[in-house]
């Protein structure tokens, strides 16, 4: 699992708030516009939402966080993403890689 550290501070922030859901660098200029009034700029989810949960506007500070895993293989590779979903919005959490299994040696008599 991916663990990062994002510390707001400022009038427009909650104090004392700590986050469940993840967070990442394409959420901060969203959340910086919406702070200085300027709405509507970016409607493309794959450029960050706005961190709702974090604003003194609005008294809810918790946001809905699903979770789910895809996982792919080709030949003897296999690979698995972990993946969290916030508002309509995919965070990679982490991946794994299974490597394959060897064949197993006996020693030669």
């Amino acid at each position: 699992m991916v663990h990062n550290t994002f510390i707001a501070s400022g009038v427009d922030f909650k104090n004392h708030v700590r986050l469940d859901a993840p967070v990442s660098l394409a959420d901060i200029a969203p959340t910086i516009l919406r702070i200085l009034g300027i709405n509507g700029v970016n409607k493309d989810k794959d450029h960050g939402r706005v961190l709702e949960e974090l604003l003194n506007t609005n008294r809810n500070s918790t946001v809905k966080i699903t979770h789910r895993t895809a996982r792919a293989n080709a030949g003897s590779y296999e690979a698995s993403i972990d993946i969290s979903t916030v508002a309509g919005h995919d965070y990679i959490d982490g991946g794994h890689r299974v490597l394959p299994s060897l064949p197993s040696t006996s020693p030669r008599e």
